[in-house]
């Protein structure tokens, strides 16, 4: 991803030529000219993943079949399998401690992590042949299961494992489930956190170049919306404000990466809108 990003790519390119291989072949100039509607249809999946969302968050919130949703998060963890291997780094490092840290020292505390701490070392104590023996059971009483919803009787084929997995299968579920929800937030915690303190900080250098050229109550900071700042200016400041603007971002979101050079645009116009 940071490659893409260093090279210039357009990161919603790069996944739509992932999920409409009809388009692999073309330039990102191509796609945004001549299927901007792939481009576009790769933006809200991308943000969903790089946030820890996962195909059933794709599957709820742009209502595609499961289907199809698991092909876009399996398409999108083979593009960016680093993402992946950084999110576990966290994870791991975050168990240990009970928080997730991210810039500046902020931490997140892990929800429930006594109890996943228990948890985990019951599942631990599992042994290779035990989860070999559940994995058996869970598949028997499963299909014990589906042929009595068809009014079939069914005998247990290995009603030992079955036993073991009905023993084990609440704190094995509660785990796993507790696991997954720590690896969303080890994706999306210290990412997120990292673009609230750049734009933050963003906001902070403005603020102090308006306040050194006394310009209160003529460029105005009316809104701050995920990654942009909104200003309202009146004209004969428009221009050195809209620079400004521009600088303030560059600053803040590079003071917070270490590989990477970020990019910021600034324009203005008679409207919010327009400007756009």
């Amino acid at each position: 991803m940071t490659a893409s990003v260093v090279e210039g790519a357009d990161l919603h390119c790069l996944l739509a030529r992932v999920l409409f291989p009809e388009i692999e072949g073309l330039s990102d100039d191509e796609i945004k000219k001549n299927h901007h509607e792939k481009r576009d249809a790769s933006k809200s999946p991308r943000f969903a993943m790089s946030y820890g969302g996962n195909a059933y968050t794709i599957h709820m919130n742009e209502g595609i079949p499961l289907k199809r949703a698991q092909e876009i998060e399996d398409g999108f963890k083979n593009l960016h399998c680093g993402l992946y291997a950084w999110g576990d780094r966290v994870f791991k490092a975050s168990i240990i401690t009970g928080y997730i840290e991210s810039v500046d020292g902020w931490k997140l505390k892990l929800p429930f992590y006594d109890e996943f701490t228990q948890l985990k070392a019951k599942v631990d104590a599992i042994t290779r042949e035990e989860w070999t023996k559940y994995k058996i059971g869970k598949l028997d009483y499963k299909k014990q299961l589906d042929e009595q919803e068809k009014g079939n009787k069914y005998v247990l084929q290995f009603p030992a494992s079955v036993e073991l997995y009905k023993e084990k299968k609440k704190f094995v579920s509660k785990y796993f489930k507790l696991r997954s929800e720590y690896m969303r937030l080890c994706l999306n915690n210290p990412v997120q956190t990292r673009g609230a303190h750049q734009i933050k900080l963003a906001g902070c250098i403005l603020f102090e170049w308006i306040v050194k050229n006394n310009l209160q109550w003529k460029v105005l900071m009316c809104n701050s919306v995920h990654d942009e700042l909104v200003l309202e200016s009146k004209v004969e400041y428009a221009k050195e404000a809209t620079h400004q603007l521009e600088l303030a971002m560059l600053e803040a979101g590079n003071h917070y990466l270490t590989n990477l050079t970020i990019k910021a645009d600034a324009k203005y116009d008679d409207s919010w809108g327009t400007a756009k």
